[in-house]
């Protein structure tokens, strides 16, 4: 953020460029809160947050589906306010919903957006058919589009926005429906197509999604991003220690504390379900836990039990629900809430 603000990060010298983009919708909803943040070739960027965060209202406005409320951004050099066409014949997106025709092929859906893009008439064959092969559909090429299941419309989807190798790919939740089978082979398509010097901006729910494809991640929440960098400098960041994840019966449920609480005084109990108790370690001499933890199975005092770093997962949900906290309240003085009352009950009389 602050080398965009001093020009340092210019369109000139990065991919996407996004300075102080805001998006606020009729009735007041602030949807986007001056958002800064670059992007670059030969890269995967991870764009994280729960619903409602703003991240498809972000690459919404980059794509010029939507227009900015104030703020400027660059794709490829060019601006989205006023170079959207250039923006467009440089940038490949696959939407949250498929945007499919009912009553076209596989092939033909890659045909129409080929000539859209521009591809040589002479490569479109090829063009297409290594497309097909990348996701998987050469065996559905023929079929229209309506017969085809919810993960083939998704694949079909994200070869769309691959055609004429376009310099920057954005990908919004992708492979939401896919079996996991599928979702690794388009994982591949992606991990391929960033070795091409391809920019990629990927917004997922998948946190393993992030950790395989993204070389940086950013977090986003209430309209703000609050986190960036890679997978492992977030985890060093926010991380939050050791995860003891044991397994007990029921008759055993009472006593654990009394096991857990000599070894790992200061351990807190995450969650409790069906006998499976997960505590929370922030220090914790690890010798100890294992030789603790192995003499309480060897004994019968538990069933099973696991440790963990932190994941991913962990860093996400204490960054949005420090965000959410933060939110501000709105107060609305005592003189102002009886003029509203006040005003309601005059239009119901008046109904």
């Amino acid at each position: 953020h602050a080398l965009i603000q001093k020009g340092q990060i210019t369109k000139d010298n990065s991919t996407i460029v996004i300075r102080n983009l805001r998006k606020v919708y009729k009735g007041g909803k602030v949807a986007l809160k001056c958002m800064s943040l670059s992007f670059n070739n030969n890269e995967c960027f991870a764009l994280l947050g729960p619903n409602g965060a703003g991240k498809t209202t972000c690459v919404s406005m980059l794509t010029g589906l939507f227009s900015q409320t104030s703020g400027e951004a660059w794709v490829n050099g060019f601006s989205i306010k006023d170079q959207i066409d250039s923006v467009h014949e440089n940038m490949g997106f696959c939407p949250q919903f498929d945007v499919l025709w009912d009553y076209l092929t596989v092939r033909e859906h890659l045909a129409f957006y080929s000539r859209m893009k521009g591809v040589p008439v002479t490569q479109e064959r090829e063009h297409i058919k290594s497309i097909l092969n990348a996701v998987g559909l050469k065996s559905s090429a023929g079929t229209l589009s309506k017969f085809l299941s919810g993960g083939m419309r998704r694949r079909l989807s994200i070869g769309i926005s691959f055609v004429g190798n376009p310099g920057v790919v954005i990908l919004d939740e992708p492979t939401t429906g896919l079996d996991p089978s599928s979702k690794r082979q388009l994982w591949k398509v992606i991990y391929n197509a960033k070795r091409r010097g391809i920019c990629l901006v990927l917004i997922t729910h998948s946190m393993e999604e992030a950790e395989v494809l993204s070389d940086r991640i950013g977090i986003m929440a209430e309209g703000a991003l609050h986190v960036l960098g890679s997978t492992l400098e977030l985890k060093n960041k926010y991380g939050t220690g050791y995860r003891l994840t044991v397994n007990v019966t029921p008759t055993q449920e009472e006593s654990l504390d009394k096991l857990i609480t000599p070894i790992l005084p200061k351990a807190e109990i995450v969650s409790s379900f069906a006998g499976t108790i997960v505590y929370q370690l922030n220090t914790a001499k690890i010798s100890t836990v294992f030789s603790s933890m192995e003499q309480f199975k060897h004994d019968g005092l538990i069933v099973d039990w696991g440790m963990t770093q932190t994941t991913l997962e962990d860093v996400f949900i204490s960054i949005v629900t420090h965000a959410s906290s933060r939110k501000r309240k709105i107060y609305i003085p005592w003189y102002k809430m009886g003029f509203y009352i006040l005003k309601d009950l005059l239009s119901r009389v008046q109904s």
